[in-house]
């Protein structure tokens, strides 16, 4: 099982972490001591590979008081390719205009703090938006 600061010790790490379902496969990557789906606390550790598409975000231009230096940016909730969303902050993206929902984009190391995303831009030379065939913003 994982545990809280496990978790954030990966994040600093550049690792995004989390559990999955030993019986019925369901991920997570919040702290769980049950799976939300079987009920089976046989959960094992699971590393993400931290790239999915933007489901929802939201420009904040009023922080709080631990963000007030990095205002505005981007709050997105995101749809990992492994299954699960995930919460996180895009401290580059700082109008609406720079991102839409279902933009790809990948977890990134960072010195900030949570669960920092960056961006993923196609290659000019085809459509595929794998992060083989990407580069970061």
């Amino acid at each position: 099982m994982a545990y809280i600061g496990q978790m954030n010790a990966a994040i600093e790490e550049g690792k995004m972490t989390g559990f999955s379902c030993a019986k019925c496969g369901r991920k997570g990557i919040t702290f769980a001591v049950a799976c939300q789906t079987c009920g089976s606390a046989d959960l094992q550790p699971f590393t993400f590979s931290g790239n999915g598409r933007i489901r929802a975000f939201t420009i904040l231009t009023v922080p709080s008081e631990q963000f007030v230096n990095d205002a505005p940016y981007t709050y997105v909730v995101v749809d990992l390719d492994e299954g699960c969303g995930v919460s996180g902050w895009m401290p580059d993206i700082r109008s609406k205009n720079e991102v839409a929902v279902g933009d790809r984009v990948r977890f990134t190391r960072s010195y900030r703090r949570g669960i920092v995303f960056e961006k993923i831009i196609a290659k000019e030379h085809g459509s595929d938006s794998s992060p083989e065939a990407a580069d970061a913003v």
